[in-house]
């Protein structure tokens, strides 16, 4: 077997293409395949794949292709062009490379392997080797097609169903830079990301990622209280209910049970003698913040022991956990109906406390009660909203940063979309 039948079959091409010489330079560790079309070849244009004749053909042109044997490889070509009568003079196709790209595409498939197993931009530029620039360039491109094959299932009308999301922010710069994460937990992928939160953001992230059968099957949205979050899928989805779920509903209560933990503990330990040498005394309430933000099955005998000597003190920080601990028998309700008559009694005895941060808890469940029932009944949690939140963190330290909401955007749907990011068709 010579050398350029070798190629023609690693390579896997066929008519009218062809391997026309190979060139191995030792000192470059480098081999150079050069490739051409079979004369008289007449090609299609890209755009409407209607035969054309020729044009001209384009300087050489090469594309990074898999090692061989150590040595960087390079496929060079003179592209050939076709004057469409329809769309005018344009690059005929090649089998091995999409358009634009400097890539073969089983090198770009080789290289997503490795993005993927490394989940870091700046290693994977090592191991291949490219700089970091082409790296970005190539997971933009690979993300890009990926949408792309999805859009083609929406034209096609095989796009997938989509009857759960959830919606969650991300910050993503310092300030108030935020990005919002659309989440398919059925799917267990992350379905789409956009600079922002504000409504309008929002409201254009659903109408540009689901299409119109999509969006009108969508029958529940997990999300937080952010008002943009809600007033966006009313807009956007006025069919799908909203559920305000027992994650952020329990971030909530241990919000204003810590609050009030804070406040009273400041008080009595102004009250106590300072000992020799300190500013401040002791109060019961030192050292106990993790008694009262976690749930009782999980602390140790000797926490609850602790725990229950602080109950017996007449703590305004025990009637808050006490109630916070009583609301998380509302998701156990068999029914609406049920679910109902227990959160109304709750926000009423919460409110008897007389905690300024748990009547506005009480406040907010009110206002949000449909939300809440929502939950409830579909047993939808914004948990998955959470973990892919988690995952989004992990991604930013090990990049140490993004240079803008675009390149995080593609690193999240790159390694969390679940996208179709190698091309076929070629080896």
């Amino acid at each position: 077997m010579t050398d350029l039948q070798l190629y023609q079959q690693l390579l896997g091409l066929t008519a009218p293409w062809a391997v026309q010489r190979v060139e191995v330079d030792p000192e470059q560790t480098e081999v150079r395949v050069y490739v051409a079309p079979a004369p008289d070849t007449r090609f299609a244009c890209p755009e409407c794949q209607q035969p054309c004749p020729g044009y001209d053909t384009r300087d050489p042109r090469r594309w990074r292709h898999l090692d061989s044997c150590g040595f960087i490889t390079w496929l060079l070509a003179e592209v050939p062009r076709v004057q469409c009568p329809t769309h005018g003079v344009r690059s005929v196709a090649v089998p091995w490379a999409g358009a634009g790209s400097r890539f073969t595409q089983a090198f770009a498939c080789f290289a997503v392997t490795v993005l993927r197993a490394t989940q870091q931009q700046t290693q994977a530029a090592l191991l291949l080797p490219l700089t970091e620039d082409e790296v970005a360039g190539l997971m933009a491109r690979s993300v890009a097609a990926g949408l792309g094959r999805r859009e083609e299932a929406a034209a096609a009308g095989t796009a997938e169903v989509l009857e759960t999301l959830t919606l969650d922010e991300k910050q993503c710069g310092p300030g108030q830079e935020y990005l919002t994460v659309l989440g398919d937990p059925e799917g267990q992928r992350v379905w789409d990301v956009t600079a922002g939160r504000e409504q309008e953001a929002v409201a254009n992230l659903l109408e540009t990622c689901l299409d119109p059968a999509q969006r009108s099957g969508v029958r529940t949205v997990a999300l937080d209280l952010w008002a943009a979050f809600g007033s966006a899928c009313r807009t956007v989805l006025p069919q799908a209910r909203l559920a305000y779920d027992r994650f952020h509903a329990a971030q909530e209560l241990n919000r204003a049970v810590d609050q009030t933990r804070r406040e009273e503990h400041r008080r009595l330990r102004a009250e106590a003698k300072a000992p020799s040498g300190r500013k401040h005394g002791r109060s019961v309430l030192s050292d106990t913040r993790y008694l009262w933000l976690h749930a009782a099955e999980h602390l140790t005998a000797e926490e609850c022991t602790r725990l229950k000597a602080l109950l017996q003190e007449g703590l305004e920080t025990a009637q808050v956990w006490q109630c916070k601990e009583a609301f998380r028998e509302f998701f156990t309700q068999p029914d609406a109906a049920a679910g109902r008559r227990f959160l109304n009694q709750w926000i009423q005895e919460a409110r008897t406390v007389g905690n300024p941060h748990l009547t506005a808890v009480a406040a907010q469940f009110e206002r949000h009660q449909e939300k809440l029932i929502a939950a409830l009944e579909t047993g939808v949690t914004n948990s998955f909203g959470e973990y892919l939140n988690g995952r989004i963190q992990i991604l930013r330290e090990r990049a140490r940063g993004f240079r803008n909401a675009a390149a995080f955007r593609v690193a999240i749907l790159f390694h969390l979309g679940k996208l179709d990011l190698c091309p076929h068709g070629f080896p």
